[in-house]
Formats: structure tokens, sequence, C-alpha cells
């Protein structure tokens, strides 16, 4: 392992993302909440400081291997949601524990928070959504976008795999594009429908990132209009479909619901609303499953009030996640059509062991090792699933509770139904939605690096 490349690359990252943390300031300065502005600081110039002197010391024009990027970007993402504890410890008082909590949740676009939004000040509540909105699209992605010339590697170990340019870097400027034009287009969707311009900045950056913070304790459930709902919703759904097909569809290809994984998303939330609609209603159904299964986190009621039956369903919706290539997490639909070709396939070849059969999905053959890498994958999942539920139970909550909140951390969907957390259940968490965000591979490589060195 080339510990060289590693802190050169931890050095770049933190460099180019440190001016993220003083975005704040805007809000801070509109709105007079100039007390605020010192944490900003505080946290963007020695993140700043960090990373050039990291990029200087252990400057090297050696390349970076797949493992290395993979050791990179899980210590990137602790590394960065440390340091953006400063504001929230500086400003709500919280202890460190919490204030990672906060920063996990808001990075990793799971929307937890032991906050209560109206008790925040407004550079507060943006610095939270403006956490999750870069954090939808990734931290190596934003670092990336800043000419880092040794970051293809990276870019792969942050769990994207989309290529909508020739290369990775024409890739990354695409996606920012996208990203970019639909959030403005949700600020104003969103302030026509009825919302103030903070709400409606803080809400589409939220929404589209599908990550799920509010500025009301209530969630999008405080308006109580239909047509904010519906908006929030198109959103949802925008951030849950790959941005290759964004961008033909803004190129002009309108075959978007040709794509087999955006059918099979479209299918899936239709039949998940109707499963809960007796129960729920159509209004409240909908919106929910949309908000599960883009792992959003949104709500309009309080989720642990629902039947047992409507329960397991967004249980389902929180596992499956929506597309590979969006912002969204969880196992990702692209992975479960696959398993499901997959065991037909199989099926198959044992009725006609002779026949020669097609393994495409859309215009895309995949290889038995691919479908390996992927039941593995889901192999990994489960287990860190039942891990995180064996603490919960542990820690006093109904079984209920730990297979929902183990589902929901890992998931990343911000959709809850503990208030009140443990030291342990919270740092079960924290862990759950870092392994999740980073689909498991990256830290795998860390944990499996350090049990190495100390011979377990």
């Amino acid at each position: 392992m080339n510990f060289k490349v590693i802190f050169r690359d931890i050095g770049t990252v933190l460099k180019y993302i440190s001016p993220v943390f003083l975005l704040p300031i805007i809000p801070a300065l509109i709105y007079n909440e100039h007390f605020t502005i010192i944490y900003f600081l505080l946290t963007a110039l020695p993140m700043f400081a960090i990373g050039a002197i990291f990029e200087n010391i252990f400057a090297t024009d050696e390349k970076t291997a797949l493992k290395e990027g993979l050791l990179t970007v899980s210590l990137i993402w602790l590394f960065i949601t440390l340091i953006a504890t400063i504001p929230y410890i500086g400003l709500t008082k919280i202890s460190l524990l919490p204030a990672t909590f906060e920063t996990m949740a808001a990075w990793t676009t799971s929307g937890y928070s032991l906050l209560t939004p109206e008790d925040l000040p407004k550079t507060m509540l943006f610095y939270r959504s403006i956490q999750q909105w870069f954090g939808g699209v990734g931290i190596i992605v934003l670092a990336l976008a800043g000419l880092f010339k040794t970051g293809a590697s990276l870019y792969y170990a942050e769990a994207r795999t989309e290529k909508i340019k020739p290369n990775i870097l024409s890739t990354i400027k695409m996606i920012w594009w996208i990203y970019v034009l639909y959030t403005f287009a949700g600020v104003a969707l969103l302030t026509a429908a009825g919302m103030t311009p903070f709400d409606a900045v803080n809400h589409s950056m939220t929404a589209i990132a599908t990550a799920g913070l509010s500025t009301h304790s209530e969630s999008i459930g405080y308006y109580n209009n239909p047509h904010i709902e519906l908006i929030i919703i198109l959103m949802m759904i925008t951030g849950s479909i790959p941005f290759l097909c964004h961008y033909n569809l803004l190129t002009g290809n309108t075959k978007i619901f040709r794509d087999v994984f955006v059918r099979s998303l479209i299918v899936m939330i239709f039949i998940s609303t109707l499963l809960v609609l007796k129960e729920r209603g159509l209004r409240t159904g909908l919106f929910t499953a949309v908000s599960a299964i883009s792992s959003t986190g949104y709500n309009l009621d309080t989720i642990g009030n629902w039947p047992d039956f409507s329960f397991f369903v967004l249980i389902i919706l929180m596992l499956v996640g929506g597309c590979a290539g969006s912002t969204v997490s969880g196992i990702k639909i692209n992975r479960i059509v696959i398993v499901l070709k997959s065991l037909m396939w199989s099926v198959n070849r044992i009725r006609h062991p002779r026949q020669i059969f097609s393994r495409k999905i859309g215009q895309v053959s995949y290889r038995s090792t691919v479908v390996v890498e992927i039941f593995k994958f889901i192999l990994l999942y489960f287990i860190f699933i039942i891990l995180g539920i064996f603490i919960f139970l542990h820690e006093g909550y109904g079984l209920n509770q730990s297979i929902f909140q183990s589902v929901s951390a890992i998931g990343n969907s911000g959709l809850s139904v503990v208030s009140e957390y443990t030291p342990l259940s919270m740092i079960t968490a924290i862990l759950l939605m870092w392994i999740g965000r980073l689909e498991i591979w990256a830290v795998i490589t860390l944990f499996g690096y350090f049990a190495i060195k100390s011979k377990l």
C-alpha cells in the first residue's frame, strides 16, 4: 500500500472541498447572523491548510491504484465528517459524538437529525442543506471537478460507475451541469408553489440530492400543500434516475422510460403505492413510497404510527433504493433486476442445458463474474444490516424499530422510528451510514488493512 499516494490524494481532496464551508457565510450576511461566520472560517481555513500541506509533503507523480483509492475514499469521508463538526459544536453546543452523527447524516444524504430546525440559525439550516447537496453527488466528485488529475481510481472507489462522456473529468462536469440545472428549476417551482425563497433553496437542494433534511420539524408535512408535495415527489424521482438518462433527455433523446431500470423504478413505486393505499391513502402513500425508495427521508406523518404491513413495505423500498448512477443509496434497483434475471438464466440453463441463452438486460450483456460480484455485495449488505439489528436490539430497541433503523441507516434513507439514541446505537448508525454511502468495498478495504496489520 503506497501511503504517499494516499495522503497526497487526501490532501488534494481536502484542499478542493474546503471552499464549500465558506458558502454558509452568504446567508450569514443576508440574515445578519454574523456571529456564525467565525465557525465556518475555523472549518474551511484549517482544512485548506491541512490539504495543501499534505499535498506538498507527499507530492508524487505516481498514479492512484484502485486499492489505494478505496482506502483514500474511506478515510476522506471520515476526515471531512469530523472536521465538519466544528460549526455544530460551536453553534449548537452539542458534543463531538452527536455532532459527528449530524455531519455523517448530512454528507451521506441520510437526513437524520437530533436537532430542532426551528431552534437553529438560518445559517446552520443552510449549512446542513449544502452538505447534503454536495454529498448527493459525492465528496470525490466535488473534488475531481477541480481538475484533479489522478481521479479515475478515486471516482470508482466512491462507488460511482456512470460515464456520460469519454473521460471521467468531462463526465463529472456534465453531472454538475445537470445537477445545478435541476436545483435551480426546483427552487423556481417550489417558490411558485408557496415556499419562502429560503425554504425553496434548502428543499430544492435536499430533494434533488435525495437527502431529506428540512427547515421544519414536520418536514414537508409542515406545508400541507399538495402542489409542494407533487413537486417534491417529482424531484425525488428525478434524483433517483441516472445522470446518463438525464443527459440523454436534455440532449433530445426522449426514450428515458425505455431504460429497463428506470421502468422498474416506476413500476415499484406504483405497486408499493397500491399496497399502502388502503391504510395510508394516495397522497401520503405515494409521497412516502417515493421518499423511501429514493432514500430521501421526507415525510408527511409519523412513520412509527404506520401499520405493520405498510411499515414492512417501506423497509423493502429502503432496501432496494433507486437506480445506480443517481444520487440514491440502497442496494439499487439495477442489482435487484440483475439478480432476478440471473435466477431466470439459471433456471433456463437447468431446463435446457445445451441451449445458449442471451444474458442481456437492455443493451448490456452481464458476465457471470459481474453477477457473482453483485451477489457478494448483497450478502455483505445484509450482514451489516443484521449486525446493526443486533446492536439496536442490545440497546433496548424493539425488533421492528431495530430492523427499520438498521435498514434505513445503511440505505441512507433518513426515515426514522428512533427519537433518542444511546451512545452505542449512535455510533452504529454513523458507521452504517458511512458503509452504505461508500457501498461497502471502500470500508471493507480499510477494515481489512487494519485487520491484517493487527494480525487478526
